[in-house]
């Protein structure tokens, strides 16, 4: 692993333990990767590229737990919706900075000067899993499990219980069985959209 890799995950170290913070200290960075501090500028221009380079990498690792790929297509609905939902759930439920990532207020935290690169970022991910759950449904239609003809809002209505349920599942205090989580999750999902 590079030195530049050791400082960013050092970094990630952080905020998994302290959520995402813009005010880290550079001196406390340098410790945890036993450098010194001057030592970052050789890797980094200034903190803001180091915060950046973390949060991308952050986001990128998290991207691609739960971006499975082309295989979930190939699933009959139900199966392909509650395995792309368990893999949701189980990456919110290890870090509770992802869904921070996805909160629109999350980019006006940052520096000024990563706030357009890191909104693009978040935009494409809801873009890509919101696609992905998109096609679950046209898949739902297609096997007869949902009218063809759905009514907007109860495609809201499920958007907001996906949604929802993220946000509930990544509670540290919430002890509930995925499975058990996910099934109520997709009868729920049949119940609106029936």
């Amino acid at each position: 692993m590079s030195r530049k890799d050791q400082i960013l995950d050092a970094l990630i170290v952080t905020f998994n333990e302290k959520g995402f913070k813009t005010d880290f200290s550079m001196s406390e960075l340098a410790d945890c990767v036993g450098i010194g501090k001057s030592t970052l500028y050789e890797y980094f221009s200034n903190k803001d590229e180091i915060l950046k380079d973390a949060v991308i990498k952050y986001v990128n690792l998290s991207i691609e737990s739960v971006n499975i790929g082309s295989e979930l297509v190939d699933l009959p609905f139900e199966e392909a919706f509650k395995k792309q939902l368990v893999i949701i759930l189980s990456v919110a439920s290890k870090s509770r900075n992802l869904l921070e990532t996805i909160n629109p207020g999350f980019v006006q935290k940052l520096p000024e000067t990563m706030r357009e690169e890191m909104k693009q970022k978040m935009e494409s991910t809801r873009d890509q899993i919101r696609d992905r759950f998109i096609s679950f449904f046209a898949k739902g239609m297609k096997e007869g499990i949902f009218d063809p003809n759905v009514d907007i809002k109860k495609a809201s209505v499920v958007t907001s219980l996906v949604v929802g349920s993220i946000i509930t599942f990544s509670d540290p205090n919430l002890s509930i069985d995925i499975d058990e989580f996910v099934d109520n999750i997709y009868e729920g999902v049949l119940k609106i959209m029936n």
